[in-house]
């Protein structure tokens, strides 16, 4: 063998034992973030959350829905993967969990490779370390959520754009327009992201003008035509025509409205968690509009809030749309994931780790000076980082949303600290005297508001608001702890006697510890403030059944099922008065429509259900 082969062989040795080293200290961490966050009251899924939402998705999936009762609400692709583990594994989060976490792992290893393509070893090694080091990629692995498949995809997607930055051949075009299309029905923003990627390598390719035509045709046949599946599946379940899903108007009205803050709102008449989020939006369109509204006319209504406050108020619009485009690019990380909160503090690992970017962006604004250049090769970078804070910017920024631009910062970190570290090594004094001058001055401009050492996503368990209160009660909640978040939730009505979140929570409280005068009070209370919230309705009917009290059992789940037909729980509630008062057949036609809302994989209360109908006539 020559020299130059053996010298190629020890750099791939060095190269594989780098990627086993980082492997290994990414299932370290993770086992330690394992070790305590099953000792947590969320784990394995908070209830009403999204990640609950989204296993029942896939349970559902698994039992043979494969064509949903309704448009797509959330991205689908996800709840596949659920559905096909959870078909083939039986229901399992904790082996949903484990892909993640080395899907997670994996992650890191691209964040090497593609560090690797554009700088030098060292760059590398400290691009995957702070991708280690970054909490929030390993907490998001540990939800039912979508967020570490879409790094995954996009990660991958950067990778092989650079590996064929020189132009790629029909045949990869057609494959990489398969994985934008899938990455699309991921998170869609990955899509735009491979759109524009791709746009890039073709206008600065020396090729005939109409071979890149044919390029650009291919892609965006292939592409639109895997996220045209989604659409087809929505039509198919609506006769409605909804591209990937039907949460593009809702979500950007809660990102562009008179009351919107730049990162996640929900209106006060709006529930917090996905699910029940998009059903209130479409309580409150079909009653504005006074009729009942296809999935479509729903975001169309909610598009068009967003344009009248767009219209109305173009000043105060124009200034929201550059603070999400601070929040973008800002040092701090905006979690509204409850569970977040929930086990913030519980975590070790979450000391020792980065849990926002104060530190990291200073170095990433030296990475762009340094890599600028050699900005044809980091075109690319810059494109990504662009695209995806403008996709954001459209509607609202949180870290869940964001966190596939992290990995594109860590990189530019890397680089800058690899420059630092170079002109240490060379003894190239003025050069690392400006640049830790320049990281110095950016840090104290970044961090102004975070040098009180606040990190992100510390609970506010210490200031006395509504919020601060609400969450306080919530945790106490989940370790069944009713007493203390009673006490919680009745410090913030103090505070705030509408807030309708409040006292729905301690109507619920009350309600588990069998405080039923009390309960009604606060769900009377909810249903005053807000006559479309659906859940205030059933929780009346369901204590009125509980009591005996059947009329007005009735008169509120008369109430409820005008609202939202398609809730199993009020049907089954409704039947169970009809058969209380000796109206069997209106009770049977009830509890059959049940039967038909219920999910197929949930065993115990179809069984609940056969036991109330077997006493009924045929």
């Amino acid at each position: 063998m020559s020299l130059a082969g053996l010298r190629a062989l020890r750099v791939k040795k060095t190269e594989v034992y780098i990627i086993a080293g980082l492997v290994f200290l990414a299932v370290v961490l993770r086992l330690w973030y394992i070790h305590d966050y099953t000792r947590t009251s969320v784990y394995p899924l908070l209830e009403q959350s999204d990640s609950e939402a989204y296993a029942q998705w896939g349970r559902d999936i698994a039992s043979g829905e494969i064509i949903s009762a309704g448009a797509f609400m959330k991205w689908p692709l996800y709840a596949y993967m659920l559905g096909l583990l959870f078909g083939i594994f039986g229901y399992s989060p904790p082996l949903v969990y484990g892909l993640q976490f080395l899907i997670g792992s994996v992650n890191c290893v691209l964040v090497y490779l593609i560090t690797r393509r554009l700088a030098r070893r060292n760059a590398a090694i400290i691009a995957a370390g702070l991708y280690l080091s970054y909490g929030l990629f390993i907490f998001y692995e540990g939800l039912m959520m979508y967020v570490t498949l879409a790094l995954f995809f996009n990660l991958l997607i950067l990778l092989i754009l650079l590996r064929y930055s020189g132009g790629f051949s029909i045949k990869g075009v057609f494959l990489f327009g398969l994985l934008a299309g899938v990455s699309g029905l991921t998170q869609a923003n990955s899509l735009i992201f491979a759109a524009a990627g791709f746009a890039w390598l073709l206008l600065r390719a020396e090729r005939p003008a109409m071979q890149k035509k044919r390029q650009a045709l291919v892609f965006l046949i292939t592409a639109f035509s895997v996220t045209g599946l989604a659409t087809l599946h929505n039509f198919a379940a609506e006769k409605d025509f909804v591209p990937i899903a039907g949460n593009l108007g809702f979500n950007f009205y809660s990102g562009n409205n008179s009351q919107a803050s730049g990162t996640f709102y929900s209106p006060p008449e709006v529930a917090l968690n996905q699910e029940d989020m998009f059903r209130d939006a479409r309580i409150i369109a079909e009653a504005q509009m006074g009729k009942r509204l296809k999935t479509s006319q729903v975001s169309r209504y909610w598009l068009q809030q967003s344009f009248n406050f767009m219209i109305s108020q173009p000043g105060k619009a124009a200034l929201l749309g550059l603070k999400k485009i601070v929040y973008a690019l800002s040092p701090q990380e905006y979690v509204h994931d409850l569970e977040f909160k929930l086990i913030y503090e519980r975590i070790g690992l979450f000391k020792f780790i980065f849990m926002d970017l104060r530190f990291i962006l200073p170095m990433v604004l030296l990475g762009v000076v340094v890599s600028w250049k050699r900005r044809r090769d980091f075109a690319l970078l810059y494109i990504g980082i662009i695209v995806l804070a403008l996709s954001l910017a459209v509607f609202f920024v949180t870290a869940r949303y964001r966190l596939v631009i992290i990995p594109l910062f860590l990189i530019l970190a890397a680089v800058g600290t690899s420059a630092v570290w170079e002109a240490w090594g060379q003894k190239h004094y003025r050069y690392l005297g400006l640049l830790a001058a320049a990281a110095a001055l950016s840090f104290f401009w970044f961090n102004s508001d975070l040098l009180g050492g606040k990190r992100t996503g510390a609970p506010p368990a210490k200031i006395p608001s509504v919020e601060g209160l609400l969450f306080q009660g919530i945790s106490l909640e989940q370790q069944g702890d009713y007493p203390a978040a009673i006490l919680k939730w009745e410090s913030a009505v103090r505070l705030d006697p509408a807030n309708r979140r409040v006292q729905f929570r301690l109507g619920v409280a009350n309600y588990n510890i069998g405080n039923y005068s009390q309960a009604e009070s606060n769900f009377k209370a909810v249903g005053a403030r807000c006559p479309l919230c659906v859940d205030a309705f059933y929780n009346l009917g369901l204590l009125y059944n509980l009591q005996q009290r059947y009329n007005e059992a009735e008169q509120m789940l008369l109430r409820a099922v005008a609202l939202d037909p398609k809730d199993a729980r009020i049907h089954f509630e409704l039947a169970r008065v009809y058969k209380a008062r000796g109206d069997l057949q209106a009770a049977r036609a009830e509890f059959l429509r049940t039967q038909l809302l219920l999910p197929r994989w949930n065993k115990a209360d179809q069984q609940v259900l056969k036991a109330e109908m077997s006493d009924l006539p045929q």
